[in-house]
């Protein structure tokens, strides 16, 4: 396993809670009534301004501070979880570095990353296969346990899922590319193709050697 930016347990589950629970002070209405709403996406938190039939112009100007201090907790609390605020990004620098340092080259460093990657798909698809091909609760067990199973079993999934997205936010890429390449990556696994594309996508030898020479160039490290 690579030394990915820092994760929480309850990575992928509870992702919403754990924010609240780290924040106790926010209020999900601003004093002159505008609501706020969280979403998670690959385990992080999103954050919507509702707005309702009587939201006005100016309940929206009067809670701008207000709104600005939820833009800034979740914006910081992601930051964390991203692993950016305690060093993450720096030990993934480190173990590239390290690597390259080994003499693996850019290619040979692209594809073991493009191998993990390919690792956490196989992972969530076989944790949705086990999950769909649950026979459900029997005699033999209670409908406590099988969805205590079902939750295991999804829990591995979102695990997997938000680990692949993770390395790749890292590394640079979007929303958007990451998503292309989940759904690529799980076509390819299903056809038992994902072996044969690995060597340079979706992280190129590119791509890592313009990462690790910027990340050098932050850190005053020279190159290999």
């Amino acid at each position: 396993m690579f030394a990915i930016p820092d994760q929480k347990k309850d990575y992928g589950g509870g992702v919403i809670e754990k924010f609240l629970i780290e924040n106790p002070d926010l209020r999900f209405k601003s004093p002159s009534g505008v609501n706020i709403e969280l979403i998670e996406s690959f385990g992080f938190v999103e954050l919507m301004i509702r707005v309702d039939p009587n939201t006005t112009i100016n309940s929206l100007r009067d809670s701008g501070s207000w709104i600005i201090e939820w833009r800034d907790r979740v914006h910081t609390w992601n930051r964390t979880r991203l692993g950016l605020g305690d060093n993450g990004e720096n030990r993934l620098f480190a173990h590239l570095d390290s690597l390259n340092k080994d003499k693996y080259s850019y290619g040979e460093i692209a594809e073991l990353v493009n191998s993990e990657l390919v690792e956490w798909i196989e992972s969530a698809m076989l944790a949705r296969q086990n999950m769909e091909l649950s026979p459900g609760p029997s005699p033999e067990m209670d409908f406590e346990t099988w969805k205590n199973e079902q939750w295991k079993f999804r829990f591995s999934e979102l695990t997997a899922i938000s680990n692949f997205h993770l390395l790749l936010r890292t590394l640079g890429f979007d929303n958007k590319e990451i998503g292309h390449w989940k759904d690529t990556l799980s076509k390819e696994v299903k056809l038992q193709k994902s072996k044969i594309q690995i060597k340079d996508e979706p992280v190129s030898r590119e791509k890592i050697r313009n990462w690790l020479e910027h990340r050098r160039k932050r850190s005053n490290v020279g190159g290999v």
